[in-house]
């Protein structure tokens, strides 16, 4: 199996200061054709305050790669 990218919308919505970046992803939905995944970074102070820096959507084909193959025999 492998994903092809059908679509990406990634928004940046503030600036990432702070002392590093964290991101943390999930998959939306996983059907049998499509597989819709999310993302958000968050800039990290000192503090260890999380600032909302930039959110992804991202939807993707599935590609079962042995129905691909031509049967063997």
């Amino acid at each position: 199996m492998c994903c092809r990218t059908v679509d990406t919308t990634l928004k940046i919505v503030a600036p990432a200061q702070g002392e590093c970046l964290r991101a943390r992803g999930r998959v939306v939905d996983a059907g049998r054709l499509l597989t819709v995944c999310a993302a958000d970074v968050w800039a990290v102070d000192s503090a260890g305050q999380e600032r909302l820096c930039a959110t992804l959507l991202a939807t993707a084909r599935n590609i079962d790669l042995g129905a691909a193959r031509p049967p063997q025999g």
